[in-house]
């Protein structure tokens, strides 16, 4: 195994570690989250935004809004709901990550 160290962005050290058959893994500092909590809180904060916030859709589903809503802000509500699911996801994969590296 071999480690390639650069440094990138301010002094931010990367790794690369390549395996004796030739594949390469890129290890990036753990101080450089993806997104941080304030990015999370501002997608939700923008999907709440829209949701039951006019009297007729109080009580509608997200499928109902979606319907309701003028076209540009059915599109950001959505793309802020499928965001969240995403970033959620990579959340899940690296907390996994973590505890598979207890074992």
């Amino acid at each position: 195994n071999t480690e390639i160290q650069h440094q990138v962005n301010d002094g931010d050290i990367v790794v690369d570690r390549i395996d004796d058959d030739g594949r390469g893994v890129r290890y990036l500092p753990e101080r450089m989250p993806i997104m941080t909590q304030q990015d999370f809180t501002d997608i939700v904060n923008d999907c709440n935004s829209l949701y039951r916030t006019e009297p007729e859709l109080s009580n509608a589903t997200y499928y109902e809004h979606l319907l309701a809503l003028p076209p540009e802000d059915g599109l950001r509500m959505a793309t802020t709901d499928k965001i969240r699911h995403v970033a959620l996801m990579a959340s899940d994969m690296i907390m996994f990550d973590r505890v598979r590296r207890l074992e």
